[in-house]
This record gives C-alpha cells, structure tokens and sequence, in this order.
C-alpha cells in the first residue's frame, strides 16, 4: 500500500472510532435525538433512553462518565418480576425507580458506583425501572405511588421497537 493509502485508511479508520463513542453518547441537556423520549413522571419531565433488549438492559450505563441532569434510562422487562440491578463498571452515583405494569412508582432505591451488590425491588411485579442521576426523584419531589405517563412509554416503545438499537 502507498504511504498516501496507508495515511487515507489510518485517517478512516479514527474518524470511525470516533464517530462511534460520539453516537453513544447521552445527548446534552436541552437537545432530543431519535432514539431518547420525553416522559412524565409525576411533574417532572426525564428525557430518556428506552432499553428493550436483553442485551441493551444488561450494558445500561456501563462505561458512561455522566448524563445530563434530566436525562435517565427505561428499562422494560419482559414481564413483571423481581427486579434487580448492580453498578459493575458504572461510575456515576443513580437513583433506581420502580414501577409497576400500570406505571406506579413502588420505590426508589440508590445505586452507588462499581458496588457489585444486588439491588433488588421490594416487590415481584414490576415492569419498569427508571434510572436518573442520584437525587433526582427527590429534587423533583416524586415519591412511591406518583405515576409514569403509562400511555407516552408505551407510544415510545412502539416507536422504538421499530429501531435496530436502543443507543442510537
């Protein structure tokens, strides 16, 4: 290979490495992308990711350094259950909705960075949890038996399942 075609395929092959860190980012607070959706938890309004795969459940916010201050992530299990979650290899300090299949908010519990200790909810019937910054349920004063806008996470899960990944 020429020197110009070893410095072309060199400069490709960064600028895609590049391009995706970038794409798994959390966008900036104020900005919306495709695949984040505006819902309403009590008052308070949470921009979040909605993650439906086993797969994109078990990364969660692995490897992320922060998240803007209103933005969190949906997990949507498969069926109501016992749900439990750790912090291995995730360094920023959440707090753990829990909410039940009609969208009621059972607890919140904290989740303290790299604690390899399970973090179960209380309850067996849970169908979605909302992870958010530390403090947040409490900064916006939303507490058990507040409720998730049950009809926008259900529309934003239909439109999401229309897309291949959650971390676009």
């Amino acid at each position: 290979m020429s020197k110009s075609g070893k410095f072309a395929f060199a400069f490709c092959a960064i600028f895609i490495v590049f391009g995706l860190f970038a794409c798994n980012k959390p966008q900036e607070s104020g900005q919306r992308s495709a695949s984040t959706y505006d819902i309403s938890i009590g008052k308070a309004v949470l921009n979040a990711k909605i993650m439906i795969t086993p797969q994109e459940r078990a990364r969660g916010l692995m490897f992320v350094k922060s998240i803007p201050e209103n933005f969190g992530m949906i997990f949507v299990a498969e069926r109501p259950e016992k749900a439990s979650f750790w912090m291995k290899n995730t360094e920023i300090p959440l707090d753990l909705g829990f909410f039940d299949s009609n969208g009621l908010l059972t607890e919140v519990k904290s989740l303290y960075p790299f604690n390899l200790d399970s973090v179960q909810s209380s309850r067996s019937d849970i169908l979605y949890c909302v992870e958010t910054n530390a403090g947040w349920f409490k900064k916006n004063n939303i507490k058990a038996g507040d409720s998730l806008d049950i009809d926008a996470l259900r529309a934003a899960i239909s439109r999401r399942k229309g897309t291949s990944n959650a971390l676009n």
